[in-house]
């Protein structure tokens, strides 16, 4: 039987990896990758770039929704319950009567859509030593384009209250002074800034003694992330981290596979990242019937990130022919519920925000509640990606160029951001 081992000496192709910067729900996770190959002092340098647009995100149950209903309609009607607000200012007296009016099945709650769109690069250095040992460093850069739609109202036709009532018709009329008084606008949000950058150590292993399997390759890598990114602005209700909003972390992850028939490998990968908590300034619900997007209290707030984990397997068609070979896979990605303090409340003109009923100002006082954004998400993923290779034997450098598609085909409280792209490289055999 022909050992991979000699195909491997002359064809050096293995997709490059995100360990760490691959946990985002706003975006379709890329392909989670293969084992690396062992050849002592092999480099690989990778550029990817890519993007996707979407209008679309999944909710709660797991449905398509427009884009900022993620979290469902934002209810105005009582969007300053449990704030303080002086009842002689005219803004805070509409908020009071509002609240104050009786509940009507969708009355006071507005839906809104919009669109996204995420170009980026992405910059990967790979570095082999002796004995399996490797090295990596990886640098993104992201560019959004955030557009919010104009507000849907959902309130009823009828009954009491009613999308026609005057004090409804005048806080939509007024809604962007009303949230500017707040230090929120509804703004469309664009940026390019890196992302997060990462760096990390692994080992691996590629198995060639085998009697019925062609081979077995497993790796096992652990990295470190380092906040580059730009953070979320608190004042901008529609805004996206180009990272993980100044979050340090750590990551681990392995990755196996198996080869047969001399041209079809069966592969997998796990692994998980987890973050340093922060303390940063926030927007924050303060009333059990608050929902959606819009909150007007602010405090410093302590988040405490869920884990995020995966499991993702592959199937991959060795050169078909001498240049090309093509993968199909699958990964599940969840990220389990954050934890969240108030550390203190900030003051915004007459107001200032307050904790929920029950719970103490102070360090100890979990104010969670109905924040859908804490709650834990997850993603189902199919990957598919072309890949031709140009290693010739003569030669150190050997360039290959990848196409991917990755597209989400459920998932709770995700955006449904399909990303297509491509990776440029080149192996170097010293």
């Amino acid at each position: 039987m022909l050992k991979r081992g000699v195909l491997l000496t002359f064809i050096l192709v293995f997709p490059a990896r995100a360990i760490i910067d691959n946990y985002h729900f706003y975006q379709a996770n890329r392909f989670w990758g293969e084992p690396r190959f062992e050849r002592p002092w092999l480099t690989t340098f990778d550029v990817y770039v890519g993007g996707g647009h979407a209008t679309l995100s999944r909710n709660s149950c797991g449905d398509k929704t427009p884009l900022f209903n993620i979290y469902g309609p934002s209810d105005l009607q009582h969007v300053a319950q449990g704030v303080p607000l002086n009842p002689n200012d005219p803004i805070d007296r509409l908020l009071i009567q509002l609240n104050d009016l009786p509940n009507n099945d969708g009355f006071g709650k507005v839906l809104f859509g919009g669109d996204i769109s995420l170009n980026q690069a992405i910059f990967t250095l790979w570095q082999n030593f002796k004995h399996g040992f490797f090295m990596g460093v990886y640098v993104p850069i992201r560019a959004w384009k955030i557009y919010p739609g104009i507000p849907h109202d959902l309130s009823p036709a009828t009954g009491y209250p009613n999308s026609q009532n005057p004090l409804w018709r005048t806080l939509l009329v007024n809604l962007n002074p009303i949230l500017a008084k707040f230090d929120l606008t509804l703004a469309p949000s664009t940026k390019t800034w890196f992302g997060d950058f990462s760096c990390w150590a692994g080992w691996t292993k590629n198995y060639q003694e085998t009697e019925v399997l062609d081979y077995i390759d497993f790796t096992l890598e652990a990295g470190l992330l380092i906040p580059s990114c730009k953070a979320v602005d608190p004042r901008k209700i529609f805004d996206v981290s180009t990272g993980y909003n100044h979050h340090w972390g750590g990551g681990i992850t392995g990755y196996a596979s198996f080869g047969v028939w001399e041209w079809l490998t069966l592969g997998g990968s796990t692994g998980a990242l987890f973050l340093a908590d922060r303390t940063a300034r926030a927007h924050i619900k303060t009333g059990s019937e608050q929902q959606g997007l819009i909150a007007l209290a602010q405090g410093n707030v302590n988040r405490k990130q869920g884990a995020y984990w995966h499991v993702s397997t592959y199937v991959k068609t060795d050169h078909l022919s001498e240049i090309f070979s093509f993968i199909l896979g699958y990964s599940y990605l969840r990220k389990n519920q954050d934890r969240a303090f108030l550390v203190s409340p900030i003051g915004v003109g007459d107001n200032c925000a307050v904790i929920p009923p029950g719970c103490p100002i102070d360090n100890q006082g979990s104010f969670v509640g109905t924040e859908l954004s804490f709650k834990s998400w997850d993603r189902h993923t199919i990957h598919v990606q072309f890949e031709f290779d140009f290693a010739k034997e003569a030669r150190i450098w050997h360039p290959h160029i990848y196409f991917s598609y990755d597209h989400p085909v459920a998932g709770h409280r995700i955006f449904q951001l399909s990303m297509g792209g491509a990776t440029f490289g080149i192996d170097l055999t010293w």
